[in-house]
């Protein structure tokens, strides 16, 4: 199953900070009505959890319970009355965050994941801080294109509006969206319900694409009108067509030729 993360139109990057949070309403949504307006909160009891988090787990139960045993062995007793308040789906929720900002931490950590600081804007590593702990600083960044490439591997997609180049703007200042761009966010979203990996598709042979005419087909039936409005066939292969080179030359996939 994918879950998709949404940002604004023309949004190039986001705060690393707030990704966890994101991850876990996409993979979580129910009871997430608690958090709103609380964000402050989540944050404090993340910061507490996400480090003693375990990486596996048997359940979604199971980890709910595990979040809730770690913060009530703190044994704080204003913590110990919130705890009441909170559903397994919240627990879950901070699970999920946890685990993410593990993984992030250690993306980041590894090089694997090149953030950006908001002052002066240039890659920099994760380092460890006097204690030994890794953390991110409330300005660093990360670009949406790679924040994507990180999660893919998790099930996790962000709408990618707004990272491409050769951009347009209308003349009130919004960014408009390429119409093979829109078709190949489509196509992307497609793929992932199919539990394809877009960098790593099954390479072709003689100008045919077994992978890719199975996405052909798949989008034709989901997305018909997305592509021609009145329904013709060959107007849809076309636009497809179009869509599909548009992903290639950005590198949004990669479909390479097998060696003969």
């Amino acid at each position: 199953m994918a879950y998709l993360i949404q940002f604004p139109a023309g949004q190039l990057s986001v705060p690393v900070g707030d990704v966890p949070a994101m991850i876990a309403k996409a993979m979580d949504p129910r009871d997430w009505n608690f958090w709103e307006g609380r964000e402050a909160l989540f944050n404090q009891l993340l910061a507490r959890v996400w480090h003693r988090v375990g990486l596996s787990f048997s359940g979604q139960l199971e980890a709910a319970k595990e979040v809730r045993l770690i913060l009530e062995s703190q044994n704080e007793s204003p913590l110990v009355a919130l705890l009441q308040k909170l559903s397994g789906h919240n627990f879950y929720q901070l699970y999920l965050a946890g685990i993410h900002t593990r993984l992030l931490v250690t993306a980041a950590a590894d090089g694997a994941l090149a953030l950006l600081d908001s002052a002066p804007l240039s890659p920099y590593p994760v380092k460890r801080d006097d204690f030994g702990m890794m953390e991110f600083r409330s300005t660093d960044r990360v670009k949406l294109a790679d924040l994507g490439k990180h999660l893919r591997p998790y099930g996790v997609m962000i709408d990618e509006v707004g990272i491409s180049s050769g951009e347009t703007e209308t003349p009130g200042g919004k960014r408009r969206v390429p119409v093979d761009e829109m078709r190949g966010k489509i196509i992307l979203r497609v793929l992932t319900a199919m539990d394809l990996d877009p960098e790593n598709l099954p390479a072709y042979r003689s100008g045919h694409s077994t992978v890719k005419a199975k996405i052909r087909k798949q989008v034709r039936e989901v997305a018909l009108a997305d592509f021609a409005p009145d329904g013709d066939l060959k107007k849809f292969d076309k636009a497809f067509d179009r869509a599909w080179s548009w992903l290639i030359k950005n590198e949004r996939i990669n479909h390479p030729k097998a060696d003969c």
